[in-house]
């Protein structure tokens, strides 16, 4: 975290932001799409995603980081979803500040790509799942 209280604050409200235009855009898309559940939610929730990145891509451009000269969790923590929009059907390659900012993550020091695509199992049928109760 950084060490000013401003950049603290804002740390958390791009954490927020995660939350509310990364998870319930691209996270939920992804979900949809890769699991193959809930087909007509998937435009609104790519939509919302693309709005989401939209506002990224401003923050980003000039930026190498969300907030201050380093990485943060805010950086972290949008990066998760945001590294595989592809998989929710959104091209990241208009959005140059955002590609740039990925590839800074990823060449981090200790950077890990664990990358792991839904499970077979977790199709509807295949298991049990919230998702696929009535």
């Amino acid at each position: 975290m950084p060490g000013g209280s401003l950049d603290r604050a804002r740390v958390v409200q791009w954490l927020h932001f995660e939350q509310e235009w990364i998870v319930r855009g691209i996270g939920a898309a992804r979900f949809f799409m890769l699991t193959g559940r809930n087909p007509e939610l998937v435009g609104p929730r790519r939509e919302h995603g693309e709005k989401g990145l939209d506002f990224l891509e401003e923050r980003l451009t000039g930026r190498n980081f969300l907030v201050g000269d380093s990485l943060s969790i805010a950086d972290i923590s949008l990066f998760a979803y945001t590294h595989v929009a592809s998989d929710a059907g959104i091209d990241l390659t208009p959005r140059t500040a955002v590609r740039s900012w990925i590839a800074r993550i990823a060449a981090q020091p200790g950077f890990i790509d664990d990358y792991v695509r839904y499970p077979e199992n977790a199709r509807p049928g295949r298991g049990r799942s919230i998702y696929d109760e009535s």
